[in-house]
């Protein structure tokens, strides 16, 4: 007997694989069970998928990551292997549900042109290609970019066997541009010739420090491999033009639950809109395909597509890990299909359905409270970090620069709150100019410059002083992830509180003992280490001193914090552990569908109707 049918029987009998759910829950059909479960075993290698309304393959895998990880195998695989009695497997229930499943209604059928673009740097990716276009539902035309000579005669050999590839063109390209320099460089204006075409790459990506290929067979899985969602994909395609551009979900099972943020690329994307000409936008989390592979009309990508591109337009390696025009043209792909009059629509794995709906961009943090159970309690950290600011304590109206309102009047300035307020702020802000933006400024500096411009009879100590104490005033504590805090420290873990700020480590301190937080935790304050989140400093000198002090970075330490850039990715890629919770006006928008930024609370009318609400919902690190 095979090992696919000892597995398959062992499942089956007990009840942890369900042939009939399994083909219901994701709109499949297959001759026969093992099939099924066949395709159950795959897919859940990289996806979220369950065997059976008994059986979480999401739960499982979080709970056993580093052994499943080592093996790459299924969680349900795993389980099964382990001596009994094991565990009581956690159920199928998926946190989030769209709220439009998209359905064509009519089977593909092919009526229209097809060309699949691919850019393949990898060798290995070349038999994974062509294992994937085998059965494709009509003719395709392949264009092709390597890296060396050597592919082009493997690339010939394989496309003899599969019967629908017609045409193929293959071009050896320079390594400028990353999979979007080729295909828009040779490609870009040969594909307006076709009605719709596929652009995938060899995609790898470093976790726990080796190559992994689960995010690389995840896209292929439902961009290629898996014909009957490609079908129905393709078939929602060519029976409306309403629809542009196709991908599925973010790769959730190794991905960072902030990979839809926009993170360091607001400025690359701007640049992309004004040079496009589309409009404006300022999300926080947005639909684009995750990784740079999808389906997409062409004319829906028409003015990324006619422009005449040269590698010398697109950032020579090495990369930095974001913030590159790269990673713009990847996040305003949907912005650019939506501005010509084309939707998108996505893939959900866990679901099986194809929606619009961009509620799955944040349905990672669906009620996380087991998160922090795990962490506080049974997790192999033993140094937990938060930052303070909207991770630990919140104010009641949200807006940052109130303390400031309260100084003018306080020291007896013959100064507008308005014309003070911007005053203070343009202080701090040219201390940091002439610093050269290096190291941080303490409030202390700049009340020693304003007591120069404005000669107000107080000392500094006691100017700053004023500031700080009507800050402190409104600081109101987070109670969750208090809780997470001292449970924590409970059960013998260090804290250390992480954070960006001119106020002192003295003032910080009182702002601790505020919160009830215990007098031994560490404080990492950027005013007195002269070195910040939002630029790494800090991240480079917190993981040299944990392993001066033998701790593992990435999994004995831990950083929380709700700022996706300085609180989760710098960190990151500093190599230290992370978890991210919503910044309150990120979860504002979220909930509320009307995004609003800090700035905007300058208005007292606005701070008056929307601080207070979103305090309250940011309250709560969970949605």
């Amino acid at each position: 007997m095979s090992d696919l049918l000892k597995v398959f029987e062992l499942a089956s009998t007990q009840g942890l694989f369900d042939a009939k759910w399994y083909c219901k829950q994701y709109h499949l059909f297959f001759e026969n069970e093992i099939d099924a479960f066949a395709d159950y075993l795959r897919k859940s290698r990289h996806s979220w998928v369950d065997p059976s309304p008994s059986f979480s393959s999401k739960q499982y895998f979080r709970t056993n990551l580093g052994s499943l990880l080592a093996k790459n195998i299924s969680p349900l695989e795993h389980y099964l292997s382990r001596p009994e009695p094991r565990p009581v497997a956690s159920p199928s229930a998926p946190a989030w549900k769209s709220r439009n499943q998209l359905q064509a209604a009519m089977p593909f059928r092919s009526h229209a042109s097809y060309a699949i673009t691919a850019h393949i740097y990898y060798p290995d990716y070349i038999d994974k290609l062509f294992n994937c276009l085998s059965g494709f539902q009509g003719s395709i035309d392949l264009f092709l970019t390597v890296s060396a000579e050597d592919h082009i005669e493997d690339i010939q050999t394989n496309a003899g066997r599969i019967a629908n590839v017609q045409n193929v063109v293959v071009r050896v390209v320079p390594n400028r541009g990353r999979n979007f320099g080729p295909l828009l460089v040779e490609f870009g204006q040969i594909l307006l010739n076709y009605d719709f075409f596929c652009h995938v790459h060899s995609k790898k990506s470093l976790f726990s420090g080796s190559a992994q290929e689960m995010w690389g067979n995840f896209l292929y899985e439902y961009l290629l491999q898996d014909k009957q969602i490609l079908n129905r994909a393709l078939a929602l395609m060519e029976e409306s033009d309403r629809y542009g551009i196709y991908f599925p979900t973010a790769f959730s099972r190794s991905l960072p639950k902030w990979a839809t943020h926009v993170l360091s690329n607001k400025h690359s994307m701007q640049q992309l809109r004004q040079d496009f000409s589309l409009p404006e936008q300022n999300p926080s989390f947005l639909p684009y395909p995750v990784g740079g592979m999808f389906w997409a009309r062409s004319d829906a990508l028409r003015p990324l597509l006619e422009r005449r591109w040269t590698y010398e337009d697109f950032p020579a390696e090495p990369l930095a890990n974001d913030g590159t025009m790269l990673h713009g043209i990847e996040r305003i792909l949907v912005e650019m299909a939506a501005h010509r009059g084309y939707d998108h629509f996505v893939y959900h794995p866990q679901t099986g359905s194809f929606t619009s709906d961009s509620g799955h961009l944040t349905e990672e943090y669906i009620d996380a409270r087991g998160d922090f159970g795990y962490i506080a309690i049974h997790s192999p950290h033993r140094i937990i970090s938060f930052d303070l600011y909207d991770t630990l304590l919140y104010r009641p109206n949200s807006y940052s620069d109130q303390a400031k309102e309260q100084v003018p009047h306080r020291l007896g300035l013959d100064l507008s709150v308005d014309a003070f307020v911007a005053l203070r702020n343009n202080t701090e802000y040219e201390l940091r100019k002439r610093h050269n933006f290096q190291g941080d400024v303490s409030i202390l500096d700049v009340y020693m410059e304003l007591k120069k411009i404005l000669g107000f009879s107080e000392d500094p100590e006691t100017a700053a002083d004023i500031e700080f104490q009507a800050d402190l005033e409104t600081y109101l504590p987070k109670s969750e992830v208090l809780e997470l805090l001292h449970q924590a420290h409970n059960h013998g873990r260090s804290i250390y509180i992480v954070t960006d700020t001119y106020y002192t480590i003295t003032q910080i301190r009182r702002a601790v003992q505020k919160l009830g937080i215990p007098d031994d935790c560490r404080l990492f304050v950027s005013s007195h280490e002269q070195a910040r989140k939002d630029n790494g400093t800090i991240w480079k000198q917190i993981k040299k001193l944990l392993i001066e002090i033998d701790v593992d970075p990435l999994h004995e330490f831990i950083h929380i914090g709700d700022n996706v850039v300085s609180d989760a990715q710098l960190p990151g890629d500093h190599g230290l552990g992370t978890y991210h919770i919503l910044n309150p006006f990120e979860k504002w928008a979220i909930i509320s569908r009307q995004p609003i930024r800090e700035h905007e609370l300058r208005d007292p009318s606005i701070r008056t109707k929307y601080g207070p609400l979103i305090a309250q919902i940011g309250r709560s690190p969970f949605l």
